[in-house]
């Protein structure tokens, strides 16, 4: 799993109640998913996963489902080049509970040890709020969640304790025509750093798992990627040149695409997220490399919404 894939875990729209999850062990196996013939795999799980990493979660959003997770990085203990967090990752352990208003919220989850198919790993921390079973607590935050990444290999095997507090605000978004804006709920901690915008093309397909039609798969494609300063609190999307791609269409939707007019079920969806490079202190955003998103990145706050 890749930073990425995490990120878009955090942000699913489906129903998953988390807390119904129990890890007690944890395996790896291998095989070749490129063959044409079906394959019949045995999956082991040798290792046991102790109950001994106690995140203490204080000042996220009151009332919101706080989600903690332990992960392994497989690839940057042996590959200095890369950041804790930076590797394909595996989760060992998740955990679940409720932000209090004012004392702090300890959840326990799991390591493994470092040792045998797991010799070379790194430990990453990840808290994560939003309103999951309540989103009517704040209008507008159905779909937003802020999160904190511990990437300081604060824990390992034999347990540890990972304080966070310092959670972004959640974000509440604005959309005049062509300008869009975002607004803080509450005073921001840590400084933001930047903003990245993303507008895409929001596909739902159905599929058949277990009848009919009773399952959805979304997909998107990025139609426009946007970064700007902290201090910009809005920004208004250019019309593209003729002859640029999707320059033919006029008034909101110019530089996107119609979905009226399209094959596929789908929208327009833009995402805003709000970013603070904690592994990067000399922070400078007029010398950022857009590279080093994953990078640098220790703490996030992510909104959005259909057109």
């Amino acid at each position: 799993m890749s930073y990425d894939d995490l990120i878009s875990l955090l942000d699913d729209e489906g129903d998953v109640d988390i807390s119904q999850f129990s890890f007690n062990y944890i395996g790896v196996t291998e095989f070749d998913v490129s063959s044409q013939v079906p394959i019949q795999h045995i999956f082991f799980a040798p290792y046991m996963l102790q109950q001994n990493v106690a995140f203490s979660i204080s000042n996220a959003p009151e009332g919101s489902d706080v989600i903690c997770v332990t992960c392994g990085d497989w690839d940057s203990g042996s590959d200095n080049s890369l950041q804790t967090g930076e590797g394909q990752l595996f989760v060992m352990g998740i955990g679940t509970g409720e932000a209090l208003e004012l004392s702090p919220v300890d959840i326990v989850t799991t390591s493994v040890v470092d040792t045998g198919d797991f010799s070379e790993i790194e430990y990453m921390g990840i808290a994560a709020a939003a309103y999951i079973t309540n989103d009517s607590v704040i209008p507008g935050t159905k779909n937003a969640f802020t999160s904190i990444f511990d990437r300081s290999n604060s824990f390992n095997g034999s347990g540890g304790i990972l304080v966070f507090d310092d959670f972004f605000s959640l974000q509440l978004l604005t959309r005049n025509n062509r300008e869009f804006g975002a607004d803080f709920l509450d005073q921001n901690n840590p400084e933001p750093h930047y903003f990245k915008i993303i507008i895409t093309q929001k596909i739902s397909e159905s599929y058949t798992a277990c009848e009919a039609d009773d399952s959805k798969q979304l997909s998107k494609n990025i139609l426009w990627t946007v970064f700007a300063p902290e201090e910009r609190s809005s920004w208004s999307l250019p019309t593209p040149p003729s002859g640029w791609p999707r320059s033919s269409l006029t008034g909101d939707l110019a530089g996107l695409i119609d979905p009226g007019s399209t094959v596929e079920n789908d929208v327009i969806n833009w995402e805003w997220q709000t970013v603070h490079e904690g592994l990067n202190p000399g922070f400078d955003y007029d010398n950022m490399k857009i590279s080093n998103y994953r990078r640098y990145v220790t703490h996030i706050t992510i909104n959005n919404q259909d057109f």
